[in-house]
């Protein structure tokens, strides 16, 4: 055989050698660095001066004193802007002169200033109520230094008020009557068809004086007159409840249901519940104290009195036992319009007489039909 020949055979042992070597292992594969994770030594070159500085003064913590040390520049530029504090005595000596440079005040604007409400003004002087008082402003009635007046308006005593054309002076007296009205006269100023006003009862020097509250014409009574508006408002106001009482004559006993309806709960009027104390006017009065409304009982100078019989009795054919047993004291703390008879005709009865002998603090006493006496607020 030839060498060629003898060669091949090793050629083939060459490739099964290789054919058996073991496997190489994998190389690991190394990745690049991300911009964004760089070591803290290359980030913290790669941030701006400000950054730096940002976090430093952040990061450093000064203490008290560095701080005040920082601080003190600041707030010597204060203290130079702010004034001086000056010692007391000092202050006083340069406060001297610029006082005396000042305007002195008058002696008009020293005194305080006294203004009134024109509405309260005019009920005190005129003696008519706030609300009415409203009215003659409204109306036009009513001047302050020669011009019309509004709702409102304040007033003081260097003023000219004028009520038609008439000077309100601002000092004036109060005064106040107490007036037994008799049956028959209106409380108004002027007369009612042919019914008289009770200003001809009184002199004209009274004729001034407002009533303080009504009584209609077939009532009598206690009437008070006054030119004082406040004191007609807190007697008249239902707020301030000034009792009243009455001595009332029914054309009928009344029931007993019937009185014990109003006392305890009230009879239903077209303006509303009316609701009164009743008590039966016979000789157990004469004997024992009287209650008011409020519930105390009274001394024993405020009994009951016997309700004052008329001339017109003998001819109606009523005998006495039958109008006491048909009278009856009304105590009231309120004063509608007709409120009593009203009340009583609504459960079928007529109040033949009414009669006031008190209101608030003041009664009638001895005083006779038709006359009337001066009496202190």
């Amino acid at each position: 055989m030839t060498k060629q020949h003898q060669k091949q055979p090793k050629q083939g042992k060459q490739i099964q050698q290789s054919k058996q070597l073991p496997p190489q292992r994998p190389q690991p594969q190394l990745q690049a660095p991300q911009q964004n994770q760089l070591p803290p030594r290359q980030s913290k070159q790669l941030q701006s001066p400000r950054q730096k500085l940002l976090k430093q003064n952040q990061q450093k913590q000064l203490s008290p004193r560095q701080s005040k040390q920082l601080q003190q520049p600041q707030l010597k530029q204060l203290q130079s802007s702010q004034p001086k504090q000056l010692p007391s005595h000092q202050n006083k000596q340069l406060q001297q002169p610029q006082l005396n440079q000042l305007p002195q005040p008058s002696q008009n604007q020293l005194q305080p200033s006294l203004q009134f409400r024109l509405n309260k003004f005019l009920a005190e002087r005129i003696g008519v109520s706030r609300r009415e008082a409203d009215d003659l402003i409204a109306s036009g009635k009513i001047t302050i230094n020669g011009k019309t007046a509004t709702l409102g308006a304040r007033l003081d005593k260097n003023d000219k008020i004028c009520y038609n054309n008439k000077t309100v002076p601002f000092e004036t007296d109060f005064l106040y009557l107490a007036l037994n009205k008799p049956v028959g006269y209106v409380c108004s100023r002027r007369a009612q068809g042919t019914a008289p006003t009770l200003y001809e009862l009184l002199p004209k020097e009274y004729h001034h004086l407002k009533t303080v509250g009504r009584l209609d014409k077939d009532s009598s009574g206690l009437i008070l007159l006054t030119n004082d508006g406040d004191f007609a408002f807190q007697m008249t106001h239902p707020s301030f409840r000034k009792t009243k009482v009455y001595e009332v004559e029914l054309s009928q006993p009344l029931e007993p249901l019937h009185q014990q309806m109003i006392s305890d709960y009230g009879v239903m009027l077209d303006d509303g519940p009316s609701k009164f104390k009743i008590i039966k006017n016979d000789a157990s009065l004469f004997e024992m104290p009287r209650r008011r409304a409020s519930g105390a009982w009274q001394g024993e100078d405020e009994r009951a009195v016997p309700v004052a019989t008329g001339d017109g009795d003998a001819a109606r054919g009523e005998s006495v036992s039958n109008r006491a047993s048909a009278t009856y004291i009304v105590i009231l703390a309120e004063g509608r319009n007709r409120q009593i008879r009203r009340t009583f005709a609504a459960l079928g009865y007529r109040v033949t007489k009414l009669h006031r002998t008190e209101f608030g603090k003041y009664k009638l006493g001895n005083l006779a039909s038709g006359k009337y006496d001066i009496i202190e607020p």
